[in-house]
């Protein structure tokens, strides 16, 4: 009998430390929002906190956690994709690459932190890769065996994409679509890669995340035998920490991923951990820098990457300074709330 009332009050203290930590999963949606005057804070349920195997989920917003992916154009005829967002408003803003927009529209998985974001007043825009969708040529190989191609052949991957992308994020700023002071990007495996390499060529970029990403193009089976200083090898992130220093950086990679190797995502992780360490010449320095290292089935998602990201994001983008915003003569206290395989 004691035992008994022994469980019971374990089952009520158990019931009581999930109903916190859903409590807090709600407060850390809510400070995601974009400013205080447009956006309620909003109840669990109601923020997009649904229970999935007995833990709190984050889906966006209840009832649009799917919201469609539009394909636009930049004047230049750059072509990209766009999920959430609303005309004539300024939003925090999410770069994501991955796969081709129509591999990515066939696979949501490839942009569910961009749908798990526009219930909270975010703009994703998709950008693809080089030689993947109309970015591929007739005469050329498709994904990475083609990257490999264009660069055993003097043509440098990285800036051509980077150069396409600075098109695009220029176009929504002038359009008023893109907040320029909440920008960040994400990408998974070769997308991961491409999104660092952005984030440390264009510094209006806040935050950057890699979901599985590429740390160097080495590791990967499509550049075997390529040589110590070829253009390959000089592409790895490492080269490019000085310019990530001091931007909030979240990885996320399996225990065992052989197709990237996770310990050269590690290595990446860690060279800008130490880099911030030594400019910033305090040992009580908090570097913004989170990698989460966990069981995967090989070149696969850890489990709960897109939720872990997306409040990742919302959390970081809150942080930064919001812009002036005119109001109206008749506010609307209500947001506008609009509408797994991981292949590298």
């Amino acid at each position: 009998m004691n035992s008994l009332k022994h469980l019971r009050h374990l089952a009520a203290a158990l019931l009581g430390i999930y109903m916190a930590a859903v409590s807090l999963a709600a407060e850390i949606i809510n400070a995601g929002a974009t400013n205080d005057h447009d956006s309620p804070r909003i109840p669990a349920e109601a923020a997009g906190i649904r229970c999935s195997r007995g833990r709190p989920t984050f889906i966006g917003h209840a009832g649009l956690d799917k919201p469609p992916m539009q394909i636009l154009r930049t004047p230049g005829n750059v072509r990209f994709g766009v999920i959430g967002g609303r005309p004539g408003s300024a939003a925090p803003t999410l770069f994501v690459v991955a796969m081709s927009l129509e591999e990515m529209q066939r696979q949501p998985v490839f942009t569910e932190v961009a749908r798990l974001l526009a219930g909270q007043g975010f703009v994703s825009v998709v950008i693809e890769p080089p030689c993947h969708g109309e970015e591929r040529r007739p005469d050329e190989p498709e994904g990475l065996a083609g990257w490999r191609w264009r660069l055993d052949h003097g043509e440098d991957v990285v800036q051509a994409f980077n150069a396409k992308a600075r098109a695009v994020l220029d176009h929504l700023i002038a359009q008023g679509l893109a907040d320029a002071k909440r920008l960040a990007i994400c990408g998974t495996s070769r997308g991961g890669f491409l999104a660092f390499h952005f984030a440390a060529s264009e510094p209006r970029i806040k935050a950057v995340a890699g979901i599985s990403p590429v740390a160097d193009l080495l590791a990967l089976a499509e550049f075997k035998g390529a040589p110590t200083g070829s253009a390959a090898e000089k592409l790895a992130l490492t080269h490019v920490v000085p310019q990530l220093i001091g931007r909030p950086v979240w990885l996320s990679i399996g225990n065992n991923d052989e197709r990237v190797d996770t310990d050269r995502v590690i290595v990446f992780s860690r060279a800008i951990v130490r880099a911030s360490a030594r400019q910033s010449k305090r040992p009580e320095a908090l570097i913004p820098v989170e990698l989460l290292v966990a069981p995967s089935a090989g070149h696969q998602k850890i489990e709960q990457a897109h939720e872990l990201l997306a409040v990742w994001l919302a959390k970081v983008l809150s942080d930064l300074p919001a812009p002036p915003v005119a109001r109206e003569a008749t506010p609307n206290p209500q947001t506008n709330l609009q509408q797994k395989t991981t292949k590298p």
